[in-house]
């Protein structure tokens, strides 16, 4: 039995749609949580950002508690970056080397001796399955959890720690 390329298509786009839906989703609950924080920073008590939003006390404080976990703008930058690379490289898994390829690309520095290492490293990928949002492999995770503190120092540091520099030969300097 072979399935209906019409009803495929249907499928394909829905998932495509539900995928970009999610992406946004994420998106506009990473900037409610950023605003929240933003309030509570200029001298909001958790008490008065609660009862503005219509908010629990203890989920304000849960999520000013998570905001101060969270990547600065740098760090995201390079994340963002890193996702881009590995799309340049037609990736679907985002990996730690992916996360020093945006944090060149970053920081403007040139990123084609480390590009062509990571792509000696894993291969030329091959059709993307899906647009939009990358798995995040273990050892990326691991690297962005080590990281410190919210900029693309600590994610350096983060890299080195993990081996990832020394792997591709990419001297931290």
């Amino acid at each position: 039995m072979s399935l209906d390329d019409e009803l495929l298509r249907e499928a394909r786009d829905a998932r495509d749609r539900l995928i970009a839906a999610q992406h946004e989703v994420d998106a506009a609950r990473e900037a409610y949580h950023h605003a929240i924080g933003r309030l509570c920073a200029a001298g909001g008590t958790l008490r008065e950002i609660a009862e503005e939003l219509g908010l629990s006390h203890q989920r304000v404080h849960q999520i000013v508690e998570e905001g101060r976990h969270r990547l600065g703008d740098e760090a995201r930058a390079v994340l963002m970056a890193a996702h881009a690379e590995a799309g340049r490289l037609r990736h679907d898994v985002l990996g730690a080397e992916h996360l020093l390829l945006g944090l060149l690309t970053v920081r403007g520095l040139d990123a084609t001796a480390a590009r062509s290492a990571v792509q000696d490293r894993l291969g030329k990928g091959g059709r993307r399955r899906a647009p939009g949002i990358l798995r995040v492999d273990d050892r990326a995770k691991r690297v962005l959890d080590e990281a410190s503190g919210p900029g693309a120092e600590e994610l350096l540091a983060a890299l080195r720690r993990t081996g990832v520099l020394d792997e591709l030969g990419v001297d931290a300097a």
